[in-house]
Parts: structure tokens; sequence; C-alpha cells
């Protein structure tokens, strides 16, 4: 069950479960976890760990102050890339502490979890995944998630021209990653 940006109803069902209607956290949590786990799933690289990212955001949302007349869907997103980028910091950092110790970098997703629909998806999404995190949240935002320019801008913190120009980028590093492996 998806929202729009602006549904009026998620800001009332957070009135009703603040009031103490579970059912009303019930609903909204149904209507926004799989868009959230989606993205974070696409910057974690991790389903198991993009379930824990979507729940640890939608309970910090709820239980905080929301201001009203702001997008509870935006907030939403906002909290889980936030959470993202603190969970890939740690990450790096481990991977880090790792090496120095010799161990091998763990990967996230064994060749039997990926999903697989033809050898394009998966040049496309291998390409995806080989993206720089703020590129790689950018095209989930947007063409994932099928957020506005505005909204996603929004949440990642920057301006509307820096996300078309993280966008361009993004789809030029795509672009030549699909021909490099096309080449023979």
């Amino acid at each position: 069950m998806n929202a729009t940006p602006a549904d009026p109803e998620d800001n009332e069902l957070l009135e009703r479960f603040r009031a103490g209607d579970e059912s009303a956290f019930d609903l909204l949590f149904l209507r926004h976890r799989d868009g959230l786990t989606r993205y974070a799933a696409r910057l974690l690289g991790d389903p198991e760990e993009a379930r824990d990212v979507c729940v640890d955001a939608f309970l910090r949302v709820v239980d905080g102050r929301f201001a009203h007349g702001r997008s509870l869907r935006a907030l939403l997103y906002t909290t889980t890339h936030r959470l993202c980028i603190d969970r890939l910091r740690r990450r790096t950092r481990w991977v880090r502490v790792r090496r120095l110790f010799g161990a091998a970098p763990r990967t996230s997703i064994t060749p039997e979890e990926r999903v697989t629909d033809g050898e394009d998806r998966d040049r496309l999404a291998d390409a995806i995944e080989r993206l720089p995190t703020k590129h790689k949240a950018a095209i989930g935002l947007v063409y994932d998630e099928g957020l506005t320019t505005e909204d996603a801008a929004a949440i990642l913190d920057i301006t509307p021209t820096q996300l078309r120009s993280r966008l361009a980028y993004a789809r030029r590093l795509i672009r030549d990653h699909v021909q490099q492996e096309e080449a023979p």
C-alpha cells in the first residue's frame, strides 16, 4: 500500500497512534514499510539489515516530534537515509579493521540471494551497486521510490539542481559500466 507524499491520512493516523490506537501504527507501518525497506536495501545491499533500518527509522519518527505540514513520508525517507549512511560508515570502519587483521571483507549479498531476471537486469543491478552512495541514494529515491526531485533533494539535504546533477552523473556511470560489460 503506497501513500502519496502529502497524504493527509498519515497525519491523522499518527495522531490516532499517539492517542493510543495501535491499529493506526499498523496501518502507517504497512503503508510505508515496503518502500523504506527497498530504499535501505538499495543503499546497504543487505535485505535483513534494510528491514532493521526500516523499523528503526519508523520508530524514531513516530516516537519523536513531527512537524505538521511536513510530509511524513519524506521524514521517514530522510531518517532511513541517515540511518543507512551511519551504518555504511560503521561498516567501512569494520572493513578497515578486518583488513588490518588480514580478514577479507564480508559481501552482504550472496549470488543465491540475488533475484535474476535476465542478463540485462543483472548488469544494471551490478552497475547501480557500484555507484558511490550519494549517487545510489539519488537513483533509489527518484527511480525506485518515485519521489519528486524536490522531495528527494530535501531528503538528501541538497538542492534540486544538485540532485539532477547526481542523477545525470549516475546514469552516465551506469551506462559506461553496462557498455564495458558488453564489450568483448
